[in-house]
């Protein structure tokens, strides 16, 4: 899972991360909130384990955001964004 992480935070603000993503954003205190989180999310159609299917850490200062692609095995997609400040530590 650690290498889920070795990606560089951006050095300035990621024009691609919109305002309703950070609205939306699940704030994480660190790296096993994280975890539990990916862990435990289901497919919204069919209720089925998502696993990751791609990430993208992004910025908006002052804060950092993992934004987090997954699909189930039937390959619905789903996404959500992370709010990841513990990874500028």
């Amino acid at each position: 899972m650690t290498e889920l992480f070795t990606d560089t935070p951006p050095e300035e603000d990621s024009e691609d991360l919109t305002n309703a993503e950070i609205l939306a954003a699940i704030p994480t205190g660190q790296m096993t909130d994280l975890v539990r989180h990916l862990l435990g999310q289901t497919c919204s159609e069919c209720q089925s384990r998502l696993l990751v299917a791609g990430h993208a850490l992004r910025r908006r200062a002052p804060h950092l955001y993992w934004r987090v692609t997954a699909r189930c095995a039937q390959g619905h997609p789903a996404q959500a964004t992370y709010q990841t400040d513990w990874l500028k530590r």
